[in-house]
């Protein structure tokens, strides 16, 4: 008890000054839908006949959270933000200093406790069980006029990895390189396009499951009044070193997405947005266990100070 309070006292000292003192603050809350097919997603089906395609669909909601405090103090800002990854919310913490080493530097840190998993993906004939995998993560990003490139490392650690005990080269616990270049062009006041270039290395504690990666991606934005179009491609292969011990065959994976949101400002009040989102997303891999597919719409309301 004494413990939780602690850690009531603490949050509410990180969030205090950024309430008070902060600016271009805002909170938005909402709910989103995800129907797919997908043998890796909880979501889905805890028991499986085969290593095939997955079977069963899933319809499933979770929480949409669109969180950003900003404190600026001389030529540093803090701020804390939040994402939805693969429906798990996670927070990231960070200072932007201007005019250092770039116009814009940012250094962040940020951690997702929340994502499940199974124990064993691969368990046929039974009833799989779910466990967490928690994702930590550190870098910067550095902006100079148009350009951005963000460096980031990630750490994930699968709370009761049953697979990797069972066949060593499949355990999932993994550190993450990736580099992100982007340029930002201006079309005209109201339009802007961001074409993107990520690259992945991925090193798990099981050669099997270490692979590289990249993903290519353009993104709109347009302005009408009240109104924000956001739409968002993106395409990206992985390749894994080493074949699937089980399954046989060393993994490739295709991925392709796309993510359209609409925000309208000032709704109901000055300061209060609403925004809705819908995406598809794809994975083709040449081994049928891991093909998945995924369509989200969802929606949220939010304000701003």
């Amino acid at each position: 008890m004494a413990k939780m309070k602690s850690m009531k006292r603490a949050v509410l000292l990180l969030f205090l000054p950024f309430l008070v003192y902060g600016e271009e603050n805002r909170l938005g809350l909402g709910i989103g839908f995800i129907q797919g097919k997908n043998n890796l997603s909880t979501q889905g089906s805890d028991y499986i006949n085969s290593l095939g395609e997955p079977q069963d669909s899933f319809l499933e909601a979770f929480p949409l959270i669109d969180l950003q405090l900003r404190l600026r103090r001389e030529k540093s800002t803090y701020f804390i933000k939040s994402a939805t990854e693969e429906q798990a919310p996670s927070i990231q913490v960070g200072v932007e200093r201007r005019d250092f080493i770039a116009q814009k530097t940012e250094f962040f840190v940020g951690v997702n406790p929340f994502r499940r998993v199974w124990k064993d993906p691969y368990l046929t004939g039974a009833e799989r069980e779910e466990t967490y995998q928690r994702d930590y993560e550190a870098g910067m990003r550095l902006t100079q006029g148009i350009t951005s490139l963000r460096i980031r490392a990630l750490y994930s650690d699968v709370e009761e990895d049953d697979l990797g005990k069972r066949v060593s080269a499949l355990r999932r616990d993994r550190f993450l390189t990736s580099v992100r270049y982007s340029i930002s062009y201006p079309v005209s006041k109201e339009v802007r396009v961001t074409p993107s270039l990520n690259l992945d290395y991925s090193q798990a504690r099981g050669r099997a499951n270490s692979y590289a990666g990249y993903t290519a991606g353009i993104s709109g934005l347009y302005r009408n009044g009240l109104f924000l179009y956001d739409l968002n491609l993106s395409f990206g292969q992985d390749r894994y070193f080493k074949s699937d011990p089980i399954l046989r065959e060393k993994r490739r994976e295709n991925h392709y997405s796309l993510l359209f949101s609409l925000t309208r400002t000032k709704t109901f009040h000055p300061r209060a947005y609403i925004r809705g989102v819908a995406g598809y997303r794809i994975t083709d891999a040449n081994i049928d266990f891991y093909d998945r597919s995924a369509l989200i719409v969802g929606i949220l309301s939010g304000y701003s100070w």
